[in-house]
């Protein structure tokens, strides 16, 4: 679920990748095309206004956490700096745990500081096209061609074909990604490679939690059926 079906679709990859069989594989809710997920959270946000689920107010973290996770794993320090800019240092100590006091901002503070998170008195925007630099907001293909949107793209899965079965799950009001998002894997996998054996049920009422108890539930017959 989440970033665990991220992982689980690596993992999937991998396996296949040594020639291990794997009967079947159920995820839900995950981000597979990383770079696609954030692109749409600087540059398509979603705000509500269709009467859908808005993005999450958390997607801050999702931007501070992939920065500093990849450059770090990737031994890339400076595409963190890069890509925060100016929070770089409030940005540190948030996925560090190095601060003392963190609070969600309220209608008391200034009206420019209401929508995010206050990290030791400094202020983090819960959107992400607020937090990067100007020369990647302000230019989609700057960032597509950004170090950090290439960490994004290695990170993500579902490119190439799999012969496992898969079963996936989608909540239509989940606040990570938007439904055009959700069924990225599964078109690529069943109209670019042609795979029968995989299916996609969109729970329309489910939010990103309710899509993890959805496929629970659905997954035990399923599995037990193999």
């Amino acid at each position: 679920w989440s970033g665990g079906g991220v992982t689980v679709a690596g993992f999937l990859e991998e396996l296949e990748s040594k020639g291990i069989k794997v009967q079947g594989a159920a995820i839900a809710a995950g981000p597979w095309d990383q770079e696609m997920l954030m692109k749409s959270a600087i540059f398509s946000p979603r705000d509500g206004a269709d009467g859908n689920t808005p993005d999450a107010d958390w997607l801050n973290y999702l931007l501070v956490y992939t920065a500093f996770s990849l450059s770090g794993y990737n031994e890339k320090a400076y595409i963190a700096e890069d890509v925060l800019g100016k929070y770089y240092e409030l940005a540190r100590k948030l996925y560090t745990g190095e601060y003392k006091e963190l609070r969600k901002s309220t209608e008391k503070d200034k009206p420019e500081e209401r929508h995010g998170i206050f990290v030791d008195g400094q202020y983090l925007p819960n959107q992400v096209g607020k937090i990067l630099p100007d020369k990647y907001t302000s230019d989609p293909a700057a960032f597509a061609k950004s170090a950090y949107a290439q960490l994004l793209r290695d990170a993500s899965s579902g490119n190439i074909p799999l012969s496992s079965d898969v079963m996936m799950v989608y909540g239509g009001q989940d606040e990570l990604m938007s439904p055009k998002l959700a069924t990225i894997f599964f078109e690529r996998q069943s109209i670019g490679f042609g795979k029968e054996n995989i299916s996609l049920n969109v729970v329309d009422s489910a939010n990103h939690r309710a899509a993890f108890l959805s496929m629970m539930a659905d997954s035990l017959d399923w599995f037990n059926g193999k």
